[in-house]
């Protein structure tokens, strides 16, 4: 029994280039069975969106909406023309770069990110103790009235 896959590239958070992963039994052409990737519990519907980035075009499927898709992929080709500058790197070189800083940059949000919730949660921790303070101050305010009054 021979099997057949064809590769599918996987782009994260719900991008699917064009390229569908299918495997069959070609001793068996009727037993055709289509893997489609799963978003939580249901199938992913997938939006059918051509981009350009550096004059190749590239079909997408994607669970964005196509207008945002487009306007990002113009985003990242005006990036891709200015890092391609006079000529001087080829589209593959250009979008190694692009690649590096866009990484580098998203490296950097996560750390921030995880910097402002160890943040959250010191300050958390501080409204706790404040909290205790503030209701061992009310009930010494209790107990000293009831004093008082006593």
């Amino acid at each position: 029994m021979t099997k057949v896959t064809k590769m599918t590239a996987f782009i994260s958070r719900g991008w699917i280039a064009s390229f569908e992963q299918v495997r069959y039994n070609v001793t068996e052409p009727h037993s055709r069975r289509q893997i489609r990737p799963r978003i939580g519990a249901g199938k992913v519907v997938a939006n059918r969106v051509v981009i350009t980035l550096g004059g190749v075009r590239y079909p997408l499927r994607t669970v964005e909406d196509p207008a945002y898709v487009g306007a990002l992929a113009e985003e990242i080709d005006d990036k891709l023309r200015k890092v391609m500058g006079d000529g001087n790197l080829s589209l593959s070189e250009a979008l190694v770069v692009m690649c590096l800083e866009y990484y580098d940059a998203n490296k950097k949000a996560e750390r921030d990110l995880d910097n402002m919730r160890l943040q959250v949660a010191d300050y958390m921790e501080a409204v706790k103790k404040s909290e205790a303070g503030l209701s061992k101050a009310k009930e010494e305010v209790a107990r000293l009235k009831k004093k008082k009054d006593s």
